[in-house]
């Protein structure tokens, strides 16, 4: 059940893979790092709570999460990498949980 994940670092072969050079087909064993795949989206974190990808959760994480705290799915500006229960809503309980790996590395 992946419901609630973001998979935009997988398969790209159907994507906007603007800027490579997709001709022959499927690129999800490739670095697709170069082009712009999903919009304005930062890739899935590598460890909880690192949601610009810069490897450390930190203060950073915690200003684009609570840029979307509050929001659930529908709303413009959720963003289900930082629904971390998986509950449809961004809350308290997402909170608690960033919180337990706020200063991890990866």
């Amino acid at each position: 059940d992946n419901s609630g994940s973001d998979n935009s670092g997988g398969d790209n072969s159907g994507g906007d893979n603007s800027g490579s050079d997709n001709s022959g087909g499927d690129n999800s064993g490739g670095d697709n790092s170069g082009g712009d795949d999903s919009g304005s989206e930062t890739p899935s974190p590598s460890i909880t709570g690192d949601f610009n990808g810069d490897g450390v959760v930190d203060s950073s994480d915690y200003a684009l999460f609570v840029a979307v705290f509050g929001t659930s799915e529908g709303d413009a500006n959720f963003d289900a990498r930082m629904d971390l229960d998986g509950n449809g809503v961004i809350n308290i309980a997402d909170f608690l949980i960033f919180v337990n790996h706020f200063g991890s590395t990866s």
